[in-house]
């Protein structure tokens, strides 16, 4: 699958975990941020979404980090495809 669009954080003028970033992608998506999820693989990145109020989960990588308080940590995409439906 190819990506939709690309967006960096130089064109988008702000860094994660900052709500700028988040909220440019979902303009760029035409969708609102209550009603996106957002797939993590960093906890700082899972928790800037979730500021940002999209849905964030966290796909654990390392077992070493401690998820962000509030977001839900599952150990594969398939989880989380599972989990939505």
């Amino acid at each position: 699958m190819r990506p939709v669009f690309v967006l960096s954080a130089e064109e988008a003028g702000v860094y994660k975990p900052q709500p700028a970033i988040y909220h440019a992608a979902c303009r760029r998506l035409g969708v609102d941020p209550a009603a996106t999820l957002f797939v993590a693989g960093a906890p700082y990145d899972a928790d800037g979404a979730r500021r940002a109020g999209l849905r964030a989960v966290l796909v654990r990588r390392r077992s070493d980090v401690e998820p962000p308080d509030r977001v839900p940590v599952l150990g594969s995409l398939d989880e989380i495809a599972t989990s939505v439906r």
